[in-house]
Formats: C-alpha cells, structure tokens, sequence
C-alpha cells in the first residue's frame, strides 16, 4: 500500500460527490480494472490492494491479511464477493481529473482507487 494514498485522503472524501464526478459505464471499469492492481483506502480507513485479474479473480490483501475474491460489473458498478461477506459489495466507480473514486449504494464516497498497471506484486 502506497503511504501517499491517506495523505489528504479524507478531504477528498469530504468534498466530492458522485455528483460531481463522471460516473464510468461498466465497459469503462473493465478496461480500466482487468489485469491491473487496485489499492483503496475507504472511508473507515481500511486500506486493500489487489490484482483484478481479466477472468474476474482479485488475489491481494486487506488490512495486512492475504484473500482471494472475485469482481464483476453488474449495472454498470464494481462489485466484490469477499471472504467473510455473504453479499456482493457494488460500488459506482468515477472519474474526477485524475482521481478514480468509489461511491456506495447511496452516492455516498467508498475510497479512492490507486491502479498500477498490470500484477507488480506478484499476487
């Protein structure tokens, strides 16, 4: 996890709304997300990093502890089925400048997403 990502983290988090992004369409998250790695730090500060593979498998870690998931698009949002989760997690994904936000079921901000190009840590 890149220390830089809490760094001014929770006043993005305060002063954007998926209103003021531009939501991106389920093709948009594929291309953005398949085959590369994911970081996020939520709201509750939770930090995650993962490798989104193309076939819909997310090796990675939460919170220090290693997990295998799975994502998929459904309704033009990124969902996650987790270990420990007995429901999918779907978030919108947006596009604001150069950040690549999350935003839960209500509109509400979920983290901002860090990607790096393809599986630079192996996972």
């Amino acid at each position: 996890m890149k220390a830089w990502l809490c760094g001014g983290f929770l006043a993005v988090l305060m002063t954007t709304s998926a209103g003021a992004a531009s939501d991106l369409d389920g093709d948009q998250i594929k291309d953005l997300i398949s085959g590369n790695t994911l970081s996020v730090v939520t709201r509750s500060l939770a930090q995650a990093e993962g490798f989104f593979e193309a076939d819909g498998q997310i090796r990675g870690q939460r919170d220090g502890e290693a997990f295998e998931g799975t994502w998929s698009i459904k309704d033009n949002r990124l969902c996650f089925d987790l270990p420990g989760n007995d429901f999918d997690i779907c978030r919108t994904v947006a596009r604001e400048g150069d950040e690549v936000l999350m935003f839960n079921e209500s509109g509400g901000p979920a983290g901002r997403l860090q990607i790096e190009k393809g599986n630079p840590n192996n996972w």
